[in-house]
């Protein structure tokens, strides 16, 4: 299973989201997520169609994936609401409150790697008091 947290696209922006919101235990939507993602009011997507929206398309590529990593961990720990096409939604009932933490806990843990890696290839190119911990009188 590859960790569909790594990475800065917007399908991984949208895979956080997704989990957030499944890891509540309500009902979540494509358009649950847009709206968050948008910050857009409750109400906005009954006069717009969602499916027109920018990143649209990598939405509908990180939900089943998000739903793929759970299941693959928890099985049967996502169910749906019975309805399909745009009020379609998925929860999640598992016993687990993080299933996924070993995969998020390993992109902090790269991230943090990143910037050590990074720190010490630039090494002598900052000017020193750029680095000092010293505060500026």
């Amino acid at each position: 299973m590859s960790n569909i947290f790594i990475g800065s696209g917007l399908k991984v922006q949208f895979a956080h989201i997704i989990y957030n919101e499944l890891m509540k235990r309500e009902f979540v939507s494509l358009c649950d997520i847009l709206l968050i993602y948008y910050k857009r009011n409750k109400d906005y997507y009954t006069k717009v169609s969602y499916s027109k929206e920018p990143g649209y398309g990598e939405l509908k590529k990180a939900f089943p994936a998000v739903i793929r990593a759970i299941n693959e961990v928890c099985p049967n720990s996502i169910i749906d609401n019975g309805k399909s096409g745009k009020g379609a939604a998925k929860k999640y009932v598992g016993i687990d409150n993080d299933p996924l933490a070993d995969d998020r806990k390993a992109v902090v843990q790269k991230s943090i790697e990143d910037y050590v890696s990074f720190c010490k290839d630039t090494a002598g190119l900052l000017p020193p008091s750029w680095l000092s911990l010293k505060s500026a009188s």
